[in-house]
């Protein structure tokens, strides 16, 4: 768990991690509003999400990640694993 805690940034107290991540192809560092999604590139976003179910990953198809207070250290480094080798292939 405090690779987990680590990763999110998160210091659990008495709740494990959970809840949703985002993820959007942009041509910015940061995104801090709706308005900085504006340009997204829609395009990659669903390629990299194609990219990841070859490597067996599912995410929602509005670039949605799920994350779980039940997943294991090793099935987080899986799916970064996974996310790494699609990213490489974008």
């Amino acid at each position: 768990m405090t690779k987990i805690n680590e990763m999110l940034e998160i210091r659990a107290i008495d709740k494990p991690p959970r809840g949703v991540f985002f993820c959007e192809c942009i041509d910015k560092e940061i995104a801090y509003s709706a308005r900085g999604l504006k340009e997204a590139d829609v395009e990659k976003r669903m390629k990299f999400c194609a990219l990841l179910l070859d490597e067996g990953l599912l995410i929602a198809p509005r670039g949605r990640w799920y994350a779980s207070g039940a997943l294991t250290e090793t099935d987080v480094d899986k799916t970064l694993d996974c996310a790494n080798r699609a990213m490489g292939r974008l």
